[in-house]
């Protein structure tokens, strides 16, 4: 049993998990024989939605007689929130509430509460201790590269960081009461965060990109006999020199590179162009051989909306070294 699913050989299962006001839905595959257990949630926060779709995608095409061992998939971690549309329920997320509010940061002992969220982490948590490796689907801002985040100095979870394919792997431990870091530190489990940009919309290209993690975590767990689907290199960011850009006149980002570019010293990688003579202002250039990891102006708080118009001392570009980079498949030989 998963919650209140009965797990059936080569089926897809549904059931409902109850947590106070609310009811989670719960998809589970049961594999054509036996093998290890993968959870995937999405939606602890209501307005990243690619998350989603990664779930419509994997229920729609997954044959589930071809998996060994068990995938359990929670589309909606924190339903109330999607159904209002904002980040968190029932507050704006906003920091004096964050720690309270959000449900990425109520996976701590002891697990349980009044609270709304802290109710969907209890009906929930005895299905993620279950599992093998948990993955955990999220969404930021289109300033910024999809990526895996995850301890990068647990050989385990870098391994898997790196096998999903995303291309960039970031080095986090997360905060208290982070899924993440609940799951790695408590249960002594590989745990994988994606952010696959934007917000608030589904992108059918970052989505395909985090369908894809999710059926290589499957392939390197050995519960889908494929090869790993995976790109020509990846980023490991871990600390490493940092340099941000600001805006030295107001106007238009234009972007000549993409977040999780290689690129050298002096490299243009964007400009600022005038709101009425349409011309360039300022030109963006990378500040040493780098990676590039933002371009555009951040939110001033989490879960506001990004900008591409800046103003005169923005911030406008953002960059990184990272501390290698690797061939994923020599890296997993």
């Amino acid at each position: 049993m998963v919650g209140p699913v009965a797990v059936q050989a080569g089926r897809l299962t549904r059931g409902t998990l109850r947590a106070g006001l609310a009811d989670i839905p719960l998809l589970v595959l049961g594999g054509g024989a036996p093998g290890p257990v993968l959870y995937v949630q999405a939606l602890q926060h209501g307005l990243e939605l690619n998350g989603v779709e990664v779930m419509r995608r994997l229920v729609t095409t997954l044959e589930p007689s071809r998996l060994r061992g068990t995938l359990i998939l929670v589309p909606m971690a924190n339903t109330l929130a999607a159904r209002v549309h904002m980040q968190s329920y029932p507050y704006a997320d906003r920091p004096r509430e964050r720690q309270l509010n959000d449900m990425n940061r109520r996976w701590r002992e002891p697990i349980g509460g009044v609270n709304h969220v802290d109710q969907a982490v209890a009906a929930l948590a005895p299905c993620v201790a279950m599992a093998d490796a948990m993955i955990d689907l999220h969404c930021h801002e289109y300033l910024y590269a999809p990526m895996a985040l995850t301890d990068c100095h647990d050989p385990t979870s870098r391994a898997l960081g790196i096998a999903m394919g995303l291309g960039v792997v970031n080095h986090s431990l997360g905060t208290e009461g982070m899924f993440g870091r609940y799951c790695r530190d408590t249960l002594a489990k590989p745990a994988i965060t994606v952010e696959m940009p934007p917000l608030r919309r589904v992108d059918a290209g970052t989505s395909a990109m985090g369908f894809r993690a999710v059926l290589n975590a499957l392939r390197w767990m050995g519960m889908l006999d494929e090869p790993l689907d995976l790109p020509e290199r990846a980023l490991i960011f871990d600390g490493g020199v940092s340099d941000g850009v600001r805006a030295e006149h107001e106007g238009f980002v234009a972007r000549l590179a993409q977040p999780g570019d290689l690129v050298t010293a002096g490299a243009v990688v964007g400009e600022i162009w005038s709101p009425d003579r349409f011309e360039p202002v300022q030109v963006i250039r990378a500040p040493r051989d780098t990676a590039v990891t933002s371009l555009g102006r951040p939110p001033v708080l989490w879960g506001d909306p990004e900008q591409d118009f800046v103003n005169v001392g923005e911030s406008v570009a953002g960059f990184c070294v990272p501390a290698a980079v690797v061939e994923p498949r020599r890296e997993l030989a």
